[in-house]
């Protein structure tokens, strides 16, 4: 149903965690959560950056690109050198 929404949206993308925190028999993996079997481990929190870095990175890499160059040529036309602290 989720991701049946997400697909009638060109701004919105599902991307599946689940499939990958299950096991060989379909139980949820006991490394990706804490002692209380709820809250997600460092590992988990791992597991999802793999999975989401790389589809983040292809879906706004022309964004940030295309803004970063934006930025330049506003900085440049002002006559500012870079960054302030």
């Amino acid at each position: 149903m989720i991701e049946d929404f997400c697909r009638a949206k060109p701004q919105v993308q599902f991307v599946d965690v689940a499939r990958e925190m299950l096991s060989s028999t379909g139980k949820p993996r006991r490394d990706l959560f804490k002692w209380d079997g709820l809250h997600p481990s460092k590992e988990c929190y791992a597991l999802w950056t793999s999975i989401l870095r790389p589809i983040l990175i292809k879906r706004f890499a022309a964004t940030e690109i295309a803004s970063s160059a934006t930025n330049r040529s506003d900085s440049e036309e002002k006559g500012c050198a870079g960054n302030s602290v």
